[in-house]
Parts: structure tokens; sequence; C-alpha cells
């Protein structure tokens, strides 16, 4: 049986793999509440990205506990179910450029 604190942190952490995230790679997120204060996106991105390599979003999915795997998630497997997270982050990573670009449009029309 689960402790109420390992509810909340499963409950906490679905949000990212819900059964529709596989749809969500370029979902965009408007409304950034330090949006004010990103004035230098465009370098961050340049000196970031690049960090963000499959292999390194690999390692890291392989850290996430399997505990923390939704266990009603539409995966027949813990396997599966890292893949198919590994696959959206990719495909985040893919569409990198037009989170940049809105953001970037979001800061200059804040400040």
């Amino acid at each position: 049986m689960r402790s109420s604190a390992q509810e909340v942190e499963r409950k906490s952490y679905h949000p990212h793999i819900a059964p529709c995230y596989r749809s969500n790679t370029r979902r965009r997120h408007t409304q950034q509440a330090l949006i004010e204060f990103a004035s230098a996106i465009h370098a961050a991105d340049e000196r970031l990205r690049p960090q963000v390599s499959p292999k390194a979003l690999r390692d890291i999915v392989e850290r996430v506990p399997g505990e923390w795997l939704v266990t009603d998630a539409p995966f027949a497997s813990e396997r599966e179910h890292r893949e198919g997270y590994i696959g959206f982050l990719l495909g985040r990573v893919k569409a990198a450029d037009d989170f940049v670009e809105e953001a970037a449009r979001a800061h200059a029309s804040r400040v």
C-alpha cells in the first residue's frame, strides 16, 4: 500500500507522462511567470541545447525510479514506458526552435 507522500509524488509526476503526451511534443506553454526576466533566451539556447543530446536524455530517463512510472500508463512494460518518454523528450528537442522563438516573442511583448 502506498503512503500518502508516495501517492502525492506519483500524482505530481503523472502530468509529464500522461497518455496524451505523445501527441504533445510541440505543445507550447505561453504563460510563463518568469518570462519578463528571460532576456537572453537565444544565447541560453545556443549554449545549453547542445548539452541535451539523445544520450543525455536517455541517461536521465534511465535514472527515474521504476515506481515513479505510472502503472496505469498505456505501456505494456516499464521499458516501453521509458522508451515512450524518451521519444517524447526527443520530440521536444526537435521542436526547440519553435519554443525559443515563442519565448523570445513573449519576452519582447512584456518588457
